[in-house]
């Protein structure tokens, strides 16, 4: 790849490196030189990232604003999204998943006003959800999500005990408790057992250190 740097210090990327980096009009880049190397980088500050909340009731906020959903359908397949983590999921499959029981035609046309249903939100709210398509997939850009279920992955893998204080104090309720979505159960399964096995370490880690934080982390273990 070349690039044309201006006198003005300014670079010029060809079309295919801005599909590659998924880049949009007015992202932020970060370049990073190493040797004679320009690396390029996204750059995403934490307060412009859309916060997509999973344990107990799937909400979305920005800065402080909620994103109201009135179809139920638009916030499963964001919650869906999610869950792929920037993976790109066909459309079609998706109409599939969500409206088994519709034949294909009639279930990719519910799949497409749900979509409508959350640009039309998203603009009313002023929450610029970082959804990405083309023609027969969609997908979150994930450099511009924060989640508490990507957050409490990240600190169980840590493995310390200070890590899996803060994982525990993510889970506040079952994953998606509030949401009845056919796909959920495995991934409420999976996640109520990371939380039981975080819980019962540190039961054992503060049975002699701290008795009192060992007795509160024996309580909110029924949070399951």
């Amino acid at each position: 790849m070349y690039a044309t740097i201006t006198d003005n210090l300014t670079i010029e990327l060809p079309e295919d490196y801005i599909q590659t980096l998924r880049l949009n009009k007015g992202d932020k880049v970060r370049c990073l030189l190493e040797g004679d190397t320009i690396k390029m980088v996204p750059d995403v500050s934490p307060d412009e990232k859309v916060m997509f909340r999973c344990f107990g009731q799937f909400t979305i906020e920005y800065k402080e604003t909620y994103l109201h959903l009135r179809i139920k359908k638009s916030r499963e397949i964001l919650a869906l999204l999610l869950m792929e983590r920037g993976r790109p999921l066909g459309k079609q499959r998706i109409a599939e998943m969500l409206w088994a029981d519709s034949e294909s035609p009639r279930a990719l046309d519910c799949f497409y006003k749900a979509v409508r249903g959350i640009a039309e939100a998203a603009e009313f709210y002023g929450v610029p959800l970082p959804i990405r398509s083309n023609s027969g997939a969609v997908w979150l850009d994930m450099r511009r999500v924060d989640s508490d279920v990507i957050s409490f992955d990240e600190f169980c893998k840590k493995g310390d005990i200070a890590s899996y204080r803060e994982a525990a104090s993510l889970y506040t309720a079952p994953f998606l408790s509030k949401e009845l979505y056919d796909w959920t159960s495995e991934w409420q399964a999976y996640y109520d057992v990371r939380y039981l096995s975080i819980i019962q370490r540190l039961i054992e880690y503060y049975q002699e250190k701290d008795p009192h934080l060992a007795h509160y982390y024996r309580k909110v273990q029924y949070r399951v």
